[in-house]
């Protein structure tokens, strides 16, 4: 029963293994692919940053809602007993 259960023990660890060693080299590989796309991401970076300025200028209704949010709501009234 105990050499079964080493066997176990030694087969799990050995799964463990081959799994650690495969992330390793799929994230190598994703790696090297990320870097090969790098150049075309940045360059279409260039070609949308006037979409990306659009995005960040707040409309009318942003700048509202953010007065609204930081408005005073109410008077707290207190009660002397």
């Amino acid at each position: 029963m105990i050499e079964q259960l080493i066997a176990e023990s030694k087969k799990r660890k050995a799964e463990k293994q081959q799994i650690r060693e495969q992330t390793i080299e799929l994230t190598e590989k994703l790696d090297a692919e990320w870097k090969d796309l790098l150049p075309i991401v940045s360059s279409s970076k260039m070609s949308s940053s006037k979409v990306v300025d659009d995005i960040d200028k707040p409309d009318s209704y942003d700048t509202v809602m953010r007065q609204l949010k930081f408005e005073a709501r109410g008077k707290v009234r207190y009660y002397v007993r």
